[in-house]
């Protein structure tokens, strides 16, 4: 299964990269304005432009906190692919596209459909809602931009999850190589 294609009795739910950024940003912005809204109406806009201008002030150590940030999103996809999908370390496999200029993991074996939308939402969880809503009880907003940026972050994981909606659990599915998205085994009638 480590070709590009893993044969004709799959269904091709991949999108080309720079398309999925796009949507994503799309789908994102719903749940962004939801959490953004909510801390505004609790709590005003406060420190938000303080905030802003302090990741504007030091641009070398707010990159590489957000790098390092969104390579652990990579891990924690890796991490939940192995421990809940059973998936080898030694299978999964890192990279970063120059062209998009993202950093990627991707896993060529097989594994059923509710491993892979675990694997897909658990970043967007623990970096992005979680600490959205944290903001929200804490007023923190800092936890607010951390968790805002990391919801849109996870766009192309939501956009992936959306396309698998119609597939049950234990279809079985492959991640494609160079897209985003995947490959679903098509159901035998």
């Amino acid at each position: 299964m480590h070709n590009e294609n893993p044969g004709p009795q799959y269904i091709d739910l991949s999108i080309p990269n720079l398309r999925a950024t796009f949507l994503s940003v799309a789908l994102t912005l719903p749940l962004m304005g939801i959490f953004l809204g909510l801390y505004l109406l609790f709590y005003g806009a406060g420190e938000l432009p303080m905030v802003m201008e302090m990741v504007s002030d030091h641009p070398y150590l707010s990159t590489g906190i957000l790098a390092a940030a969104i390579i652990l999103h990579e891990l924690i996809h890796a991490a939940a692919w192995v421990f809940v999908g059973g998936i080898p370390w030694r299978d999964i496999q890192f990279g970063f596209q120059l062209r998009t200029i993202t950093p990627y993991v991707h896993c060529p074996e097989p594994m059923i459909v509710r491993d892979y939308r675990i694997g897909g939402m658990l970043p967007l969880l623990l970096q992005g809602i979680l600490p959205a809503f944290l903001a929200l009880i804490v007023e923190s907003e800092m936890l607010l931009m951390f968790g805002l940026f990391f919801i849109l972050v996870a766009g192309g994981d939501l956009l992936i999850l959306w396309k698998l909606r119609g597939f049950g659990p234990r279809s079985i599915v492959v991640d494609h190589p160079s897209q985003a998205g995947c490959y679903v085994k098509k159901q035998q009638a």
